[in-house]
């Protein structure tokens, strides 16, 4: 299962030119931008005056260990070794950085950075940073969910602006991950016609939020749309928040759950992102959940659950989530002391809304697997009732019985269908699912069911 690391090893002897570019370069590229290249990149870097990829990594290859540990959530090792092997591939030599922006005001709740690469061809990748390990970072994440015209988007647009007013000619690209898709998205909303016309290429969206409904309607979006590739994992969570009108294309990934949020683990297949059909149906569920969450409070109602929540871990001492996760049970203590100092109507109203999202995720997951059931129900009834009189009379149903747990034994073909519903045990505390007795798992099952259905007709 190839990584960004096997795409750079096979084709870093390739030179780089716009013909040859793809989606994987885009994405290695966009992943840099979270790097904290403050200390190397300067105001006096701007289009005339670049700073080459490789002498950026070697300066900052003398502080990489300082910087793992100042702030190891965002400076991962995976990271560094990412930007180690472009630096050193000959494929990305002649990518040059400027116009480096990193702006963090806690006063006005604002986390926002940009970085734009000069590529060969004279092409333009104007890329955005997603959420760094800030508190102030994460609280305007949220707020994607209540407020337009978050301080980074306005950012997001004063930057782009800024990029084509210095660069009059060069092609141009915008790309962005979680929350740097959407402020890209914002960005390119913000596009003269006349650039989108004659200089625009692409927009790249890598598991990000989308935009608020009125957006969507916006005919700047409209003018936008066919330029905008946006990619999603299987388990995607973040990349279905808010609201979306074109299709994702879905992406395979090394890891499970909310990990697939980390590009790292992306599968490579030759020169594009694996592919996959669709995703998964715990991705389907909690996007419902919070879609019906959100819709049930007012803007404000949304704006004091999350404001009480992060004011629960200010108070407790953190500003980053290198605070919290360094002694995770040290700060639990200090979250449970903080507490008590607190409003209890807050308090009140802050459990009674997690609660609330604690039920409608629960009622979602159970409705799902109710459907499931019935989805195999039908299944089976249909596999017995398609096989072919030959094979029913050399069907050997003492074979299968021995295979099935001793309660799923049975005398006859015929009780299958009616036994299977009988004996499914819930089990939603460890959220593996629905099992038939402890062997059997039921989505195992229907996939090779429907596959079974599938080749029958």
């Amino acid at each position: 299962m190839a990584t960004l690391f096997h795409y750079i090893d096979q084709v870093k002897e390739i030179e780089l030119t716009p013909n040859n570019l793809n989606e994987v370069d885009i994405l290695i590229i966009n992943e840099l931008t979270y790097l904290p290249f403050d200390l190397y990149l300067s105001p006096k870097n701007n289009y005339q005056n670049p700073k080459m990829l490789y002498d950026l990594f070697k300066e900052y290859q003398l502080n990489s260990k300082l910087h793992h540990i100042e702030n190891a959530i965002l400076v991962t090792e995976k990271r560094y070794k990412l930007f180690e092997k472009v630096a050193e591939a000959p494929r990305y030599r002649d990518i040059s950085v400027f116009n480096f922006v990193n702006h963090f005001s806690e006063k006005n709740n604002k986390q926002f950075c940009a970085l734009t690469y000069r590529l060969p061809g004279n092409q333009l990748l104007v890329s955005y940073r997603g959420t760094d390990d800030t508190l102030v970072g994460w609280k305007e994440d949220f707020k994607l969910a209540y407020e337009e015209d978050i301080p980074s988007q306005l950012e997001a647009k004063k930057y782009i602006s800024s990029i084509i007013k210095e660069v009059a000619e060069d092609a141009l690209m915008i790309s962005g991950h979680s929350k740097g898709g959407n402020l890209a998205l914002i960005a390119g909303l913000s596009l003269p016609t006349d650039v989108i016309e004659t200089r625009f290429l692409h927009l790249y969206l890598f598991d990000s939020p989308g935009l608020t409904a009125s957006q969507i309607h916006l005919p700047e979006y409209q003018a936008l749309k066919p330029y905008i590739y946006r990619y999603i994992p299987e388990d995607s969570v973040v990349g279905k928040m808010m609201f979306h009108d074109i299709k994702p294309i879905i992406v395979k990934s090394n890891h499970i759950s909310v990990f697939q949020h980390d590009i790292m683990h992306w599968r490579i297949q030759d020169t594009q992102i694996e592919r996959t059909t669709q995703t998964t149906d715990a991705s389907n569920i909690i996007d419902r959940t919070l879609k019906q969450w959100c819709n049930q409070y007012s803007a404000t109602e949304l704006a004091t659950f999350f404001d009480f929540g992060f004011q629960l871990l200010e108070l407790a001492g953190a500003k980053t989530l290198n605070d919290i996760s360094k002694d995770l049970l040290d700060f639990i203590k200090k979250v449970n002391l903080v507490k008590a100092d607190i409003d209890n109507e807050k308090k009140e109203q802050f459990m009674t809304i997690g609660n609330q999202l604690l039920a409608i995720w629960k009622e979602n997951y159970h409705q799902h697997q109710k459907e499931k059931i019935h989805s195999i129900h039908t299944d089976v009834s249909y596999f017995f009732e398609n096989l072919s009189d030959k094979t029913r009379d050399t069907f050997n149903l003492d074979q299968i019985s021995e295979k099935l747990p001793q309660s799923l034994k049975l005398t006859n073909l015929e009780q299958l269908t009616d036994k299977l519903p009988s004996k499914l045990s819930l089990n939603p505390v460890d959220g593996i699912g629905h099992r038939i007795s402890s062997k059997l798992n039921i989505d195992v099952f229907a996939d090779w069911l429907e596959n079974f259905n599938q080749n029958k007709h």
